[in-house]
């Protein structure tokens, strides 16, 4: 019997993982639940649950902070790349620029 409810627990736990990562990643809570093997108003219970509904505010907030670093991270390589785009395309049109950046 523990054994079956252990399996149960892990069930539980592994289907939730699913539902926090879905519902962090901005899916709705039917999608969530279509991705983990239940129905949408599951996983509004589940978010019922303060401590559940914290965990998935703490992963949306991880995911976050990683996109906004990969941003920030782009974005210095994309602006430390236009003077040479910019100097490129006035090369290729014989002189006269393609684009005017202000």
């Amino acid at each position: 019997m523990d054994r079956e409810n252990s399996e149960g627990t892990s069930r539980r736990e592994a289907q939730d993982e699913l539902i926090v990562e879905a519902l962090a990643a901005g899916r709705s809570y039917g999608e969530a639940g279509e991705l983990a093997g239940c129905s949408g108003r599951t996983v509004a219970r589940r978010m019922g649950d303060a401590e559940f509904a914290r965990r998935v505010a703490d992963r949306r907030g991880e995911r976050v902070v990683s996109v906004a670093g990969q941003l920030t991270s782009l974005g210095s390589e994309a602006v430390a790349a236009l003077p040479h785009r910019r100097a490129d395309r006035y090369e290729s049109a014989g002189g006269s620029p393609l684009v005017t950046v202000r």
